[in-house]
């Protein structure tokens, strides 16, 4: 086992979508660039990429699994001597080797899909914008009943669930019947490179947008307010700030700190009232802000906004009716 020193790190980047760190075994004057990302984006930089590299990928994404690649470069040509502070990321970057894949089990948390349920249910349109891959956010809308038919993926080419791709005639025959063959998802770059026209047909009808960055978030929920749609935002991380301040409604989620986690069986009974949280940027950034991890805190804005609604005009129209009955008890008096 070996111990690694980091001379330094290029942060992860929304737009770039990896992270990378050069590094360097104690006692050895070999430097190693380590790499992590999402599986497309360290595929572009791979000196030579496995013959079923996609297959496995998508084998997992397909089952609801987060996926990141690994890779690796060793820097013949660097040593501690001639290392320097402000070497150029595009010059670590490439010429990497496939590591291998680091799966995460994406379990959707209680009370989330019955929340959905009562969402569609009251007929709401619920849509998923995502950084993770398509075919992950795919997965969820499918056990949480927000699609119920095949999915087409739309990114630098359209392809289907098996990464087929499928044929610009066979999509305009979708299109015509009003999707009844397959269900719209969209990438970030393929709204990148969409004209006006596909760019506000995939807002009106699409409920999928994967690969999404925080700026590309926020633009989904500009357009959707300029086609007259009243947005209800739920986020829990930095990539969802500028979405949820832009929204008609934010909700920022919140998780108890691991303080509360290990208070004594009677602290926790004491301060159920007011349990302790960790205040994040979503949180911060939002109008309202929900200490429970799932999105059931949305039926609670829908319900108590309606309420005040209803509440308000009751109140004008209980001033309207008051200000009738004086004005006729000041026309019969006088």
């Amino acid at each position: 086992r070996a111990n690694l020193k980091i001379l330094k790190t290029f942060y992860f980047s929304s737009d770039l979508r990896r992270m990378t760190s050069l590094c360097q075994i104690e006692g050895e004057e070999n430097l190693f660039a380590l790499m992590k990302g999402a599986p497309e984006t360290i595929s572009e930089l791979l000196d030579e990429v496995p013959e079923n590299y996609f297959d496995v990928c998508r084998n997992y994404t397909r089952q609801g699994c987060r996926v990141l690649a690994l890779a690796y470069r060793q820097m013949d040509n660097l040593t501690p001597a001639k290392y320097d502070p402000h070497i150029a990321r595009k010059d670590i970057e490439c010429h990497m080797k496939f590591a291998g894949f680091i799966i995460f089990s994406a379990a959707i948390k209680r009370g989330s899909e019955d929340t959905i349920a009562e969402l569609l249910r009251t007929m709401h349109r619920v849509i998923i914008i995502t950084g993770d891959d398509p075919l992950t956010a795919s997965h969820v809308a499918k056990v949480l009943h927000i699609i119920r038919k095949p999915v087409e993926i739309h990114d630098l080419k359209v392809t289907n669930e098996n990464g087929e791709e499928i044929s610009a005639d066979d999509v305009e025959d979708n299109r015509f019947n009003d999707l009844n063959k397959r269900v719209l998802a969209y990438t970030g770059r393929c709204l990148e490179n969409a004209n006006p026209e596909e760019y506000e047909y995939a807002i009106r009808h699409c409920n999928i947008f994967a690969r999404m960055s925080p700026q590309m978030k926020a633009n989904v929920v500009i357009k959707l307010k300029e086609l007259g749609f009243r947005t209800l935002m739920c986020g829990d991380g930095t990539n969802d700030v500028s979405a949820l301040k832009i929204a008609d409604v934010g909700c920022g989620l919140v998780e108890a700190s691991e303080e509360e986690k290990e208070e004594s069986a009677l602290e926790k009974m004491k301060e159920a009232d007011s349990p302790q949280v960790k205040l994040g940027a979503a949180s911060i950034a939002s109008p309202f802000v929900s200490k429970r991890p799932t999105v059931s805190a949305c039926i609670d804005l829908i319900r108590f906004g309606r309420s005040t609604l209803s509440s308000t005009l009751d109140m004008f129209k209980q001033l309207s009716l008051i200000s009738l009955v004086a004005a006729y008890n000041m026309s019969i008096l006088f």
